[in-house]
């Protein structure tokens, strides 16, 4: 199979051409999907150099991720062998690919877990966790996959494989939880900095989608609740997070005991921030 002759025609596919052609070429192209050497074809997609400017780059991985999902629909072949090469390239390309690319790729991998976890593959939680010993915001985004597929009555799944899935995920929610607030603490010590406010993001929307669907007393604990709810008053994406995670805890009809610590800190902090607008307005009366 001609490397370069594909390339190109992703990258006509992809950009600016008349719809004949691009007919033609999404015609080839789906050919290529299905082709026996497919797999080959996205190995050696995926290994490409790669840069977030780089438009070829890009284009080349987009391809490679969708004929890894037309594979993993099809459960043709070897599975195991996508998710190792996926894996191995989200630890080393962390930085330099696109958001839309890695989230396909996290995709990718909770997809094949569905299919394979635990009892295929035992190991899905342990490789993640491996994972964020270098790429710690990736690793929360294949959580945060996991979590909403899991977690959703929509899909490919089975209802009996997903009521497995999820018994699967909530025996092991303590020590995800335990993670993820080892995670947030570790980027609030780093606050103020990019990389930091990625992983503070990140691991929020984990917490977010297991309290979701998950029964609070699976997944909330006293140390949690206080790590989250630091992260409240902080501006941008990290505050609005932090501000629904609260806000699901605060939605359910039934909440466990230790949700009065929550409440006791929403009202602390309602009081503190009237306290601060009452002397604000003083002064700017006296001063007006």
């Amino acid at each position: 199979m001609d490397l370069e002759r594909v390339t190109s025609m992703i990258v006509e596919c992809l950009e600016e051409c008349d719809h004949a052609r691009k007919q033609v070429l999404e015609s080839h192209l789906h050919e290529l999907r299905c082709h026996k050497e497919a797999k080959e074809l996205g190995f050696c997609l995926l290994a490409m150099p790669c840069d977030k400017n780089d438009k070829k780059a890009m284009y080349c991985h987009w391809f490679a991720t969708s004929i890894f999902e037309h594979l993993v629909s099809e459960r043709a072949g070897d599975l195991s062998s996508i998710r190792d090469s996926v894996m191995e390239f989200l630890l080393h390309k962390e930085g330099t690919v696109s958001p839309f690319i890695i989230n396909k790729l996290a995709k990718i991998v909770v997809d094949i877990a569905q299919i394979q976890w635990p009892e295929e593959d035992p190991y899905f939680l342990q490789r993640v966790k491996h994972l964020g010993e270098n790429c710690l915001a990736t690793s929360c985004i294949i959580l945060r996959v996991a979590a909403e597929q899991f977690g959703s009555d929509k899909g490919h799944v089975s209802t009996a494989r997903r009521s497995a899935l999820r018994a699967v995920m909530i025996e092991n929610l303590p020590e995800i939880m335990q993670w993820m607030e080892f995670a947030l603490q570790k980027a609030a010590a780093g606050k103020g900095d990019a990389r930091a406010e990625e992983i503070t993001c990140r691991a929020l929307e984990v917490v977010l989608q297991f309290f979701v669907w998950v029964p609070l007393e699976k997944c909330l604990s006293d140390s949690l609740l206080g790590t989250v709810f630091r992260f409240i008053e902080t501006d941008g994406e990290v505050g609005m997070l932090a501000f629904s995670c609260v806000n699901e805890i605060l939605s359910r009809s039934f909440a466990p005991a230790i949700v009065r610590n929550l409440l006791d800190h929403v009202f602390s902090s309602i009081f503190k921030i009237l306290e601060s607008l009452t002397r604000y307005d003083v002064f700017w009366r006296h001063f007006s």
